[in-house]
């Protein structure tokens, strides 16, 4: 994939189902046109019947209300293929503004134990790094 950090591995053991786990990078003002690999890697991977678990920062702000043309080309390939965004609160904390720019989607919500954001790293950006567990239930 051209201009984008991607790591897509599937996994077989010793889950009883074998599921992709995914972390993608999308660097700051690269061209929405990316959102079309990130929907064909999607596609992909529905298509071979397997479980998909994504983290990733896409720097795309996906917190209601914000209304971008990337925001919603990233949700709208989420919304195909039944992706759950499993992050609610701020992924970036500045003093003005904060945003959700980081991924931690699922076609199963239910087999994750916990999601989130984590805690804050770095200085001036002040970042929390998404972060999923997944439940060894099938």
């Amino acid at each position: 994939m051209i201009g984008s950090n991607v790591l897509t591995v599937e996994i077989s053991k010793p889950h009883p189902w074998p599921f992709f786990f995914s972390s993608w990078c999308k660097p700051p003002n690269f061209p929405p046109d990316l959102f079309n690999e990130f929907k064909d890697l999607i596609g992909k991977i529905d298509g071979s019947n397997r479980e998909l678990q994504l983290v990733g920062d896409m720097n795309t702000n996906l917190l209601p209300g914000v209304g971008k043309n990337n925001s919603s080309k990233l949700i709208n390939v989420c919304e195909i293929f039944g992706l759950s965004q499993l992050i609610t609160e701020p992924t970036r904390v500045t003093a003005y503004p904060q945003s959700q720019i980081d991924l931690c989607v699922t076609v199963t919500p239910d087999k994750i134990v916990r999601s989130g954001a984590g805690a804050i790293i770095g200085d001036g950006d002040r970042k929390r790094a998404p972060f999923l567990v997944l439940g060894l239930s099938p």
